[in-house]
């Protein structure tokens, strides 16, 4: 079934975006020495798709997500949604109702990205694509 969202409130770029960010985090594989953190992923997103990312909070949590600006309109596009599955998700980040947008707050860019696993990261997804 397609719901409303899908049907009313996204357009067909931002469900692009949606589709090939799922797409990127399926090619990686989670490795059993070193834990993947959304900081790194959410960048390595980014990065393949050209879309902006966002350091800062998900409710209490340290978290980083990206933004899809289609015109006026920005979504969040979480790569890796604390506490919620799916774990890629499109947010509607205008509908004054839906309160899970106002648990994502910008706050201060991240100075402990671990370089070796964002461009490893961008390497597969870049292949899988």
């Amino acid at each position: 079934m397609k719901g409303y969202s899908f049907k009313h409130i996204f357009n067909s770029t931002e469900l692009s975006f949606l589709a090939l960010a799922e797409l990127c985090v399926a090619a990686v594989e989670d490795p059993s020495e070193q834990t993947i953190r959304c900081h790194e992923l959410a960048r390595a997103v980014g990065t393949v798709l050209g879309l902006d990312h966002v350091d800062g909070k998900y409710g209490a949590v340290e978290h980083t997500w990206l933004l899809t600006q289609v015109g006026p309109r920005r979504c969040i596009l979480d790569v890796y949604c604390a506490g919620r599955l799916p774990m890629v998700q499109l947010i509607d980040a205008h509908s004054l109702g839906l309160l899970h947008r106002e648990q994502y707050r910008p706050g201060s860019a991240r100075n402990d990205i671990n370089r070796d696993t964002l461009d490893a990261l961008i390497r597969v997804m870049r292949r899988a694509l």
